[in-house]
């Protein structure tokens, strides 16, 4: 960096006291310093795909082939094909019992 000014001089010496201070030297200018600490930023990432890129494959398949095979008791059965959605089921059974 560069070298600072010289100080000025200080006051005239009275009888009844010391002079004054000096003055302040004048401001240093440093070109490396500014050089050192300053630059540019760092370099952004890619930037996603425009059309959201491939999120892979997805298993659509609605069967129930060979689901009720060798069932015993009361079946109940629910098929649905649209996405996120909910079946409610309920089941009523008649049992006349003999008690001896």
């Amino acid at each position: 960096g560069g070298t600072g000014g010289t100080s000025g001089d200080g006051g005239a010496a009275t009888a009844n006291g010391d002079g004054g201070d000096g003055g302040l030297g004048g401001s240093a200018s440093s070109e490396a310093m500014a050089t050192a600490t300053t630059g540019n930023g760092g370099v952004g990432g890619n930037g996603g795909d425009s059309l959201g890129g491939n999120a892979g494959t997805f298993d659509a398949s609605n069967s129930i082939d060979g689901s009720l095979s060798n069932g015993a008791g009361i079946i109940t059965v629910s098929q649905n094909s649209g996405m996120n959605s909910l079946t409610q089921q309920g089941i009523t059974v008649q049992a006349n019992l003999t008690v001896q």
